[in-house]
């Protein structure tokens, strides 16, 4: 059994193994990389997982969540606070109701990494979220050696659309990742600021914080060669 998040006649996220796993990785993977992620920007509450992977890390002040919907929010602190460990009640995060563009077009503050899980490309009003102009937002919102992350669903897009998403990515982040969440069906993309590659011991000793493998040993993932073995593609490859 699990719950399911519907807006209008889509369904947006359950709350299921496959779900848990690659919210989860999106909101961890860019915080097991950056060097030291202090403050970050989450656009899309949706069921709130990926917002409980980005909290995880002892180093993380500070985190805001942009949503525009209220009755996405009110699912995520009423039916799915279970899956995402209450994290609406963690003093750390400010819950911002306004589209996440909007949001990042009226701050001045800037963030150390960016975390994306809008709905599919192909929903009404959300193709802003996936294009050049937003990435290019992004970046100037980023401290330096920042970090964006980005849901990609290649079960409700066409190739076309994939490779068109990954080349707008790597047009603003020429130092892009892409990452395989769940055999095959669930991926994100990780752009960095910098070229600077990740040293392979930052991300054990990430994966050494309990509160970390607290979080992600349920989903498969129990150490750095498990996150590792996400890796898909980079540089000239992708």
């Amino acid at each position: 059994d699990c719950r399911q998040l519907m807006v209008g006649v889509t369904s947006m996220i359950t709350d299921n193994f496959r779900c848990r796993r690659y919210t989860r990785m999106i909101g961890h993977l860019p915080m097991l990389m950056h060097p030291e992620p202090k403050n970050a920007l989450v656009i899309c509450l949706g069921s709130g997982m990926t917002l409980a992977g980005v909290t995880r890390p002892a180093s993380l002040e500070s985190v805001d969540c942009a949503d525009l919907s209220r009755g996405v929010i009110n699912a995520a602190r009423n039916w799915f606070s279970e899956a995402n460990d209450h994290v609406l009640d963690d003093p750390r995060v400010r819950l911002i109701i306004n589209d996440g563009r909007t949001h990042l077009l009226t701050t001045a503050k800037r963030y150390d990494v960016i975390a994306l899980e809008p709905p599919p490309p192909n929903n009404a009003g959300v193709s802003n979220l996936y294009s050049y102009e937003f990435y290019e937002l992004c970046r100037k919102r980023m401290n330096e050696r920042g970090m964006v992350v980005q849901w990609i669903p290649p079960h409700s897009a066409t190739f076309p659309q994939v490779l068109s998403l990954l080349n707008t990515m790597r047009a603003v982040f020429p130092n892009t990742t892409l990452w395989n969440l769940f055999e095959g069906q669930e991926y994100c993309i990780v752009g960095q600021m910098d070229d600077q590659p990740i040293p392979y011991e930052r991300i054990v000793l990430r994966m050494a914080d309990p509160r970390v493998q607290k979080h992600l040993e349920p989903v498969g993932i129990r150490n750095a060669e498990d996150v590792l073995a996400c890796f898909v593609m980079g540089g000239k490859n992708l």
